[in-house]
């Protein structure tokens, strides 16, 4: 991965050369050549080339990747509010709302760890 996110740094130093004053660098890590954002549709569109050309492999929309990413966050034990910035989120509560459904069993986790201390 470092290995194409290298290769993509290049390629941006050299669209930046080519477009000169026309090229907005708002930090995008995919953009097109003159620095704008990659429409989402055209990342889905990637990806799927890139999962039909891995052959086999289950497929999952680009978004998917996502929820599948913050749910084994969250069940590998990743605090809420970790795997909330990583996804960036602007409160907590959106990653609860969404992703409470992964964190059953915490109460009485909770529970368990509360008497364990006081028994």
């Amino acid at each position: 991965m470092v290995r194409h996110l290298k290769a993509l740094q290049r390629i941006q130093k050299e669209d930046i050369l080519k477009a000169g004053g026309a090229y907005v660098n708002d930090g995008y890590l995919v953009a097109d050549e003159l620095g704008r954002p990659s429409h989402p549709e055209t990342l889905s569109g990637w990806f799927e080339n890139a999962v039909d050309a891995c052959g086999g492999v289950r497929r999952i929309t680009l978004h998917g990747c996502r929820h599948t990413c913050a749910t084994s966050m969250l069940k590998a034990g990743v605090p809420i509010h970790v795997v909330s910035m990583f996804l960036g989120h602007s409160s907590v509560q959106i990653t609860l709302d969404t992703y409470a459904h992964v964190l059953p069993g915490q109460g009485e986790q909770a529970v368990t760890a509360l008497v364990a201390e006081y028994s």
